[in-house]
C-alpha cells in the first residue's frame, strides 16, 4: 500500500515537471530533478518490503488523548501494534503530534535580521482529534497567524486564517519506526474585501484581498530509539494551489506548486547543563521547502525558490506547558499578502510542547507554511 501511495507522490511531482519544468532556469531545473529524486529514494527506502524474522512489536503509549469529559483525567493508554509485510500498525495521537506544528509567541520581530517592527508575532494552531486512533485518524486544525506591529495604535495588521483538515493514515512499520501517509486540505486568506493592488500598481497591505485554498499530499516516519525512546521523525510532501482555488490577481506571482520536507530529532542533555536552563530534551528541525512555479522575491546565490526554517527548544525544569526556542526562517514571507519579499531573520520566543518521547512532551515550533 505504501509503494502505491508512494507511486501516486512521484506520479504528482513529474505531472508537475512536464507543467512548471520549461519555466525555470537551469539552475532551477537542477533543484526540481533533486527534488523529485529526493521523493523518490525516500519511498524507497521506507517502501521495502519486511522480510525475515518475527513480528515487530511496537509499545506506544499516548499521554494526551482528548477527554471525555471536564470531570475526567486526561487518558493513559497503552496500545501494542503488532505488524507484519501485510499488516500495519495502530495509530497513536504522540506518533502523529510528533510532526505537527506547534502554536508559538515571538518576542518582537525577531533579534537579528530583515525584521519588521513587531510587538509579537503568534502562530495559533490547536490540533483536534476527530476520531479515535485506530486505523486512521482526522484532525482539524483552525490555524491563525498574526503579527502585532509597532506602529500607531499597535494593530494587528491582516492576520492570516488558515484551517485544515488532515487524514493520516498508517502504511507500514518496522522496528520501533512507523510509515504514515496523509492528505490535508487548507485555505488561507487574510479576510479582507479590498483590491489586491492599488491604483499605483503596488500591493494593497491595508485590506488587499489575498485568498488561496490548496492540497498537500504526502508521506511522514517516526520512530523511537529503543533505549532513549526518543521521538525523531521525517516527512515529505507536495503541495499543489489549483488556479481556481486562488484570488485572481496573485495567480501569476504566488506559487502553485511545493515540494516540502522536514526532519525532526531529539536529543537528550548529555553535556552537563544545568535542567534549569535547558530541561532534559534538546529539540531540533529543518524544514526545506522548494517553490516550483511562481516569482519567488529575488535572493542571492540563486536560491529564490527554497524556503528555509530551522528551530531549537528546550524545556527548563521550572516550565510546565512552554518551551522556549530559537528560530532561523530564511525564504519568501508566508504571512499573506507580503508573499512578494524575502525573510532572513533570527527570532527567540516561547512555544507550546509537544511529545519528543514515547511518554514525554516539549517539541519545536514549525513553519507556519
Amino acid at each position: 500500500m505504501f509503494s502505491v501511495f508512494c507511486m501516486m507522490i512521484n506520479m504528482l511531482v513529474a505531472a508537475a515537471a512536464g507543467t512548471w519544468l520549461g519555466f525555470l532556469a537551469r539552475g532551477e531545473r537542477r533543484l526540481f530533478v533533486v527534488a523529485l529524486l529526493a521523493t523518490s529514494s525516500a519511498c524507497a527506502s521506507t517502501s521495502a518490503p519486511l522480510t525475515g524474522g518475527t513480528p515487530a512489536s511496537v509499545e506506544v503509549r499516548a499521554l494526551n488523548a482528548p477527554l471525555h469529559s471536564q470531570e475526567m483525567s486526561p487518558a493513559t493508554h497503552v496500545v501494542t501494534a503488532r505488524t507484519t509485510a501485510a499488516k500495519a500498525a495502530v495509530l497513536s495521537n504522540d506518533l502523529i503530534d510528533a510532526l505537527l506544528e506547534q502554536s508559538y509567541v515571538t518576542a518582537f520581530g525577531g533579534i537579528a535580521g530583515n525584521r519588521d517592527k513587531l510587538v509579537f508575532e503568534g502562530n495559533i494552531a490547536p490540533h483536534f482529534y476527530v476520531t479515535p486512533f485506530d486505523r486512521f485518524a482526522f484532525v482539524f486544525t483552525p490555524k491563525v497567524v498574526v503579527r502585532m506591529f509597532r506602529v500607531d495604535s499597535k494593530p494587528v495588521r491582516t492576520p492570516s486564517y488558515m484551517p485544515r483538515a488532515s487524514l493520516f493514515a498508517p502504511v507500514g512499520a518496522r522496528g520501533f519506526m512507523q510509515h504514515f501517509a496523509f492528505l490535508t486540505l487548507s485555505h488561507h486568506s487574510n479576510g479582507q474585501e479590498g483590491e489586491f493592488l492599488n491604483p499605483d500598481g503596488s500591493v494593497n497591505f491595508v485590506d488587499g484581498n489575498f485568498s488561496t485554498n490548496f492540497v498537500e499530499l504526502g508521506a511522514q516516519a517516526v520512530w523511537s530509539r529503543s533505549e532513549t525512546r526518543t521521538l525523531n521523525g521525517y516527512s515529505l510532501s507536495v503541495e499543489y494551489h489549483p488556479t481556481s482555488w486562488m484570488e485572481e490577481a496573485m495567480r501569476e506571482t504566488y506559487s502553485q506548486a511545493r515540494v516540502k520536507g522536514s526532519f525532526r530529532g531529539v536529543l537528550f542533555n548529555d553535556w552537563g547543563i544545568p535542567a534549569s536552563i535547558v530541561g532534559e530534551r534538546i529539540s531540533f528541525i529543518v524544514a526545506p521547502t522548494v517553490l516550483l512555479d511562481g516569482t519567488p522575491p529575488p535572493a542571492t546565490a540563486g536560491f529564490d525558490r527554497v524556503n528555509l526554517w530551522t528551530a531549537v527548544s528546550v524545556r527548563p525544569s521550572w516550565m510546565d506547558q512552554l518551551s522556549v526556542f530559537v528560530n532561523y526562517y530564511w525564504g519568501q514571507d508566508y504571512y499573506n499578502l507580503y508573499f512578494n519579499r524575502r525573510l532572513s531573520v533570527v527570532r527567540i520566543g516561547f512555544g507550546t510542547q509537544g511529545p519528543t518521547t514515547i511518554d514525554g512532551p516539549a517539541a519545536t515550533p514549525r513553519t507556519p507554511e
